[in-house]
């Protein structure tokens, strides 16, 4: 029989708990959300689905939660502390340990098939610098620029394991399915990216295939982008994931 707080056999380890942990349901409605997980203890979440606070305290991507449909709808403020030594991993099983106390959380683990994109390095090499990584807090990637009808990303310290959660957040219309790291590229790199969003690609392909492209875009997919400019391929796959199901999980959180 599944029971509450079940997180404990899923990471075989006792179950680490914040030392003091605030979470509140938060009905906004601003389309705004942020989610921070520093070592030292701190963690401070706002305005985050709880289908993405699952995703962020186990790890895992798009498609591997699996629950009822309000968890993709009701959203929640968190503001946390565990203990200074804490790591990033050690903040998400204290996550873990929260959320299966204040929802009276039930949930198993399974294995499935599910469909991905895969990041791999072209037959050419990868065009990217190599980075340090980069000091705790700063941003990876932030707007570059470039021709005003393009996304521009700036990236810098980012690994290619961050890079494939960027590509899922930046470029939907792209990317449907979580993106895997195949590359087994170690260490950070620097890069700039410009690709022409989905839309306007789709809709101008047969006239701006290449360079010689209007001004306001360049006519690359982000596909192409990502062989052209870093070296890399992003191609569709099947890969065996865990899944994690919810057996049963209150909608109103206890109190604090």
């Amino acid at each position: 029989m599944l029971v509450p707080g079940i997180v404990i056999a899923l990471s075989g380890q006792t179950p680490k708990t914040f030392e003091v942990a605030s979470l509140k349901p938060n009905k906004s409605g601003d389309p705004g959300e942020f989610a921070e997980f520093l070592s030292g203890g701190q963690v401070t979440v706002r305005n985050m689905s709880m289908k993405e606070l699952l995703e962020g305290a186990y790890h895992v991507g798009n498609g591997q939660i699996e629950g009822p449909a309000w968890i993709g709808g009701d959203r929640f403020d968190i503001a946390a502390k565990g203990k200074p030594g804490d790591s990033p991993d050690d903040l998400r099983v204290e996550m873990q340990s929260l959320l299966a106390e204040r929802f009276r959380m039930a949930l198993h683990k399974e294995t499935r098939s599910l469909p991905v994109f895969v990041l791999e390095v072209s037959k050419r090499g990868p065009r990217m610098k190599k980075s340090p990584p980069a000091p705790e807090g700063d941003d990876r990637c932030v707007p570059g620029k470039g021709n005003p009808g393009d996304r521009h990303l700036e990236c810098s310290h980012i690994t290619m394991e961050e890079l494939s959660k960027h590509l899922q957040l930046l470029a939907r219309g792209y990317v449907d399915r979580q993106v895997l790291d195949e590359t087994r590229l170690k260490g950070s790199f620097q890069f700039h990216l410009d690709w022409t969003p989905a839309g306007i690609y789709y809709g101008t392909k047969s006239t701006t295939n290449d360079a010689t492209a209007p001004d306001a875009y360049s006519g690359y997919s982000l596909f192409d982008a990502l062989e052209r400019q870093l070296g890399l391929t992003m191609k569709r796959a099947n890969r065996q994931l865990p899944v994690i199901v919810i057996d049963h999980m209150e909608r109103t959180p206890l109190e604090n």
